[in-house]
């Protein structure tokens, strides 16, 4: 007797849009300065989160081909990783990330698990998203060579 397993079939639009929120959630775990400064001046991460959903929208129309798919899950991915990764600082010399924060909560890791240069952070911050942006822009390129095929598919009226 054969099992049969359902599969949730998502649109990557809501699959970015899902990212978007989850990465946004994710880097309020290891709150610190940079996040409080960030939300205050510039709210930063809840416009990068609106981008990227944007992006996805705007470059994931029907029918897709399995690299855009594919494309669309790295992009994700990636985004999720950029804002586990943020490096933080509260009140004392050591940096925490939402991924540390949770390894602590667990049992698994300590409250400062490392000590880096202040002036470095925001560098390394920035940086872990420039994958996430060629995704991006893959992603865009793709879409507008499905459109120019198409174009040049259609017959002549």
């Amino acid at each position: 007797m054969t099992q049969r397993y359902a599969l949730i079939r998502m649109s990557p639009r809501v699959m970015a849009l899902l990212a978007a929120c989850f990465s946004i959630l994710i880097r309020f775990l290891a709150p610190g300065w940079i996040l409080a400064i960030a939300l205050l001046m510039i709210p930063v991460y809840p416009i990068i989160g609106v981008v990227h959903w944007i992006v996805h929208f705007l470059s994931l129309g029907q029918p897709l081909s399995a690299f855009q798919s594919r494309l669309a899950l790295t992009s994700n991915l990636l985004l999720v990783a950029a804002f586990a990764f943020q490096i933080d600082f509260g009140d004392g010399p050591c940096g925490v990330m939402p991924v540390t924060m949770i390894l602590f909560w667990v049992g698994l890791g300590n409250d400062c698990p490392f000590k880096i240069s202040e002036q470095i952070v925001p560098w390394i911050d920035l940086l872990l998203f420039v994958p996430v942006l060629i995704t991006w822009m893959l992603l865009v390129v793709v879409a507008q060579r499905k459109s120019i095929e198409r174009a040049s598919h259609r017959p002549a009226a």
